[in-house]
């Protein structure tokens, strides 16, 4: 949490022992739990790890202090990172080390006034995810990059929390269903959408979790060429009746994914979205 230098512990052969920086320390113990992670063997690996998702991506330092943390996003982070914040907790350590990293996560993340391009950069990087990652086509979803995915619900949801989160502190969360719960409970957002919202991303997600069942990986792609796409449709429940359950689906998958587009127009469009009071 601090610089400084290692410490022998009691009974430790002075012989062999050898101070490290806390940052050096650290650093080869993130990269021996990433490396042990990501070890392939032939039950498959436990976890794909990409560390460069971090700031100067490999250029950037692997671990960091709490101080150097808070600095950061203080003085350099992009808004995008601040969003990104929205989804860190503090997992491990003693009572009072997680506290402060919740604390300075908080006033990072949620006290401090937004700027105010935060909303139309929102909706630039939407843009940017379904331009560049999602790449969809008449015969290619992305359930999660794609229009009307999983990230326009997440996006949505990230905004509102950013926006009234200072106020409401309950929207303090990681969970997207649970977020729009709450900004409905609170007023602000209409009952009608937060519910189209979560059952949309119900929806997605019990697509997402049937596709890693048959694919026995995580994918988020799916061909309506692919000769599997019937045995989807099947999978989810849709049988043969007047239509084939292939259409079926892609019918009912594109309804769900048009209202949630809809709302994100809504609410992430700076040309549409309503002004509320924000902070």
């Amino acid at each position: 949490q601090d610089e400084g230098q290692t410490r022998p512990v009691d009974q430790t052969d002075p012989e062999r022992f050898r101070s490290l920086s806390n940052h050096e320390y650290f650093a080869k113990l993130a990269q021996r739990i990433i490396t042990t992670l990501t070890l392939v063997t032939r039950e498959g690996l436990v976890y794909k790890i990409d560390t460069r998702l971090r700031p100067s991506g490999n250029q950037g330092p692997l671990v960091t202090s709490l101080s150097a943390f808070r600095r950061y996003h203080l003085e350099s982070a992009q808004p995008w990172e601040r969003q990104a914040m929205t989804k860190a907790r503090a997992l491990t350590g003693s009572a009072d080390f997680i506290r402060r990293i919740q604390q300075t996560i908080d006033e990072l993340t949620f006290d401090r006034p937004l700027p105010e391009d935060m909303q139309a950069e929102i909706y630039r990087l939407r843009g940017r995810m379904e331009q560049e990652i999602a790449r969809e086509s008449d015969h290619l979803l992305n359930i999660k990059t794609g229009r009307g995915g999983m990230v326009d619900v997440e996006f949505i949801a990230q905004f509102l929390q950013l926006r009234h989160a200072a106020k409401v502190v309950a929207l303090r969360t990681q969970n997207t269903i649970r977020i729009l719960e709450i900004l409905a409970g609170e007023q602000l957002l209409p009952q009608e959408d937060a519910d189209c919202l979560i059952a949309g991303y119900k929806f997605l997600r019990q697509l997402e979790n049937k596709l890693r069942l048959l694919y026995d990986q995580s994918i988020n792609e799916l061909s309506m060429r692919d000769n599997a796409f019937r045995k989807v449709a099947r999978s989810l429940g849709y049988a043969a009746t007047d239509i084939k359950p292939e259409q079926a689906f892609i019918n009912e998958y594109r309804r769900v994914t048009e209202e949630i587009r809809q709302r994100m127009e809504t609410y992430l469009n700076p040309a549409t979205a309503p002004q509320t009071e924000g902070h």
